[in-house]
């Protein structure tokens, strides 16, 4: 377990990030000491609705030029703040200069959506201060349906999804994987293939009471929720012949 020390001009701290001070010289009662987000907690993350506006906090000290990146793309600055003034370099991420003033470099992402998901770092002239990362609550649907009319589930992403299935009702068929798309391309299970196409969305035709229950859209490489449908289909199923 790391241990950080604190000097002081008459007393040495010994301190612990999770237990606070462990030991203190000349018989001065230690307190616990916030050190700030220079703890790398890999549980520092920030959860919001789609859409809804979502501030990663960082605060520290800095007199120089803080900046935001993706931690995956740390040389595409967001937005930046130094002692004159604050910029939005990318739509959509901004700082505000009196919290910068007062050593809160926070983001604000005014409009937080799934092509968003990712891990921030805030920087001090290159120097690493924060890491938050950014999830998006799964969208929640509920669908009223007819026997015989076509199921559209938004897959949310172009990334690498699949869409799951739990049936709600005694005669539905199996649970588990139904189909997954990557891109424009689709693969479903045998039950599922002729019903199914990508419109860009994944079409479901010809649905009937058995196809009632929760879809869920995940997206297949971090394993998120993105969105879940509670679908119920009634009615008398019509068979047609021709």
């Amino acid at each position: 377990m790391s241990i950080n020390r604190y000097f002081y001009p008459t007393l040495v701290l010994d301190v612990n990030p999770t237990l606070g001070i462990l030991a203190a010289s000349y018989g001065i009662r230690a307190m616990p000491v916030n050190t700030g987000c220079q703890l790398r907690n890999p549980s520092d993350a920030v959860r919001v609705k789609f859409h809804h506006p979502a501030t990663l906090p960082c605060y520290e000290r800095c007199p120089g030029v803080v900046r935001w990146t993706e931690f995956s793309r740390s040389t595409e600055v967001l937005a930046e703040c130094d002692q004159t003034s604050c910029r939005s370099v990318k739509e959509g991420y901004q700082m505000i200069r009196d919290q910068y003033l007062k050593g809160n470099f926070s983001l604000t992402i005014t409009a937080a959506d799934f092509s968003k998901r990712a891990r921030y770092t805030c920087d001090c002239d290159g120097k690493d201060l924060c890491d938050v990362e950014l999830q998006i609550e799964a969208l929640n649907t509920t669908v009223q349906m007819k026997p015989g009319e076509a199921l559209v589930l938004k897959l949310e992403i172009s990334e690498e999804v699949e869409v799951l299935y739990k049936s709600t009702g005694a005669a539905g068929p199996s649970s588990g994987q139904i189909c997954s798309a990557d891109g424009g391309s689709l693969q479903c299970n045998p039950d599922y293939t002729r019903r199914s196409s990508l419109i860009p969305a994944l079409e479901l035709r010809g649905v009937s009471p058995s196809d009632s229950g929760v879809y869920t859209v995940m997206d297949r490489i971090n394993q998120d929720a993105l969105h879940v449908y509670t679908v119920t289909v009634q009615g008398r199923t019509v068979v047609l012949s021709y």
